[in-house]
């Protein structure tokens, strides 16, 4: 695995980095091969051809904007080979998954340090390189904590809160699920399950414990009657579970 920005932690390969993308200008001004410390002000022209091949000056950009940008896609690219790597070997374990992650924070560590005493850099580049190793490993960090980020970690539902509470509330009573403690059910619902507001986002269910016990209680027997006219609508449509 080859790891970021390497080319940032010794003095002889930064000049050849920042040599090989001025080598980019349309009119040769540099050599790739030359072991001058180019300034960041340093004009790159690039150009275009027309349809009858002639090339046309089209723009100047300043060394610091390509080597940020070299930064910026340096680090999109290390993302993208981690997640392909998940990929290819989906063999892995979550420990596996966990310890790569780690390992991959671990080197950022070691990098941030040779940085740090990499006093050739300049400000505006140390700044840049500070902010996408960082973001890097808060990358890392998400697969550490949870090793499959990409799948969501709580079903959504097309209906609101009352209603996905007092549908699990029937499926208790019915015998259709073990019987469970109110306060278990509650605790299940709030981790596993979102609903949808009245603005269409879905939402994480919130403090209702006291909504099943209202539902439990034959005195709040009116908190039932919309959620059960909505379910009975829903699931009572013929050939609803012929799907």
């Amino acid at each position: 695995m080859r790891y970021p920005f390497n080319e940032f932690t010794n003095l002889a390969r930064y000049k050849e980095l920042k040599n090989q993308i001025a080598s980019n200008d349309y009119k040769s001004r540099y050599d790739p091969k030359s072991d001058d410390f180019l300034s960041l002000d340093s004009p790159v022209l690039f150009a275009y051809s027309d349809y009858d091949g002639n090339f046309h000056e089209e723009r100047t950009v300043v060394l610091e904007d390509l080597i940020i940008e070299y930064i910026d896609i340096t680090a999109r690219e290390t993302c993208r080979l981690f997640v392909n790597n998940l990929q290819k070997n989906n063999h892995f374990t979550s420990a596996n998954i966990s310890q790569l992650g780690n390992s991959s924070i671990e080197i950022l560590n070691l990098l941030k340090t040779a940085i740090d005493k990499a006093d050739f850099i300049e400000k505006e580049v140390r700044e840049s390189l500070e902010h996408r190793i960082n973001t890097l490993q808060e990358f890392y960090t998400r697969y550490v904590q949870n090793q499959y980020p990409e799948i969501k970690r709580k079903l959504e539902f097309n209906l609101n809160r009352s209603e996905v509470t007092y549908l699990f509330h029937v499926l208790r009573a019915r015998n259709i699920i073990q019987e469970i403690p109110d306060a278990d059910l509650a605790r299940i619902l709030q981790n596993m399950f979102k609903y949808k507001y009245k603005d269409g986002d879905y939402r994480d269910i919130k403090s209702i414990k006291g909504l099943i016990s209202d539902f439990n209680n034959p005195a709040g027997e009116k908190s039932e009657v919309n959620p059960a006219e909505t379910l009975e609508n829903i699931f009572g449509k013929e050939g609803f579970f012929l799907v």
